[in-house]
């Protein structure tokens, strides 16, 4: 028999990337980027 280590490794990189794609849709779809920026705007007038 074929050593299944290989497709089991391959399925479970798909998994990883899937995984990481709907993070990085999360995180740019329902967070308030503006209240961010703004804060560390604040934060740089003001150190100056």
């Amino acid at each position: 028999m074929a050593d299944s280590t290989l497709t089991k490794e391959l399925e479970t990189a798909a998994k990883i990337d899937g995984e990481r794609h709907e993070h990085l849709e999360a995180a740019v779809n329902n967070d308030d980027w503006s209240a961010v920026i703004q804060s560390q705007t604040q934060e740089t007038k003001s150190g100056e």
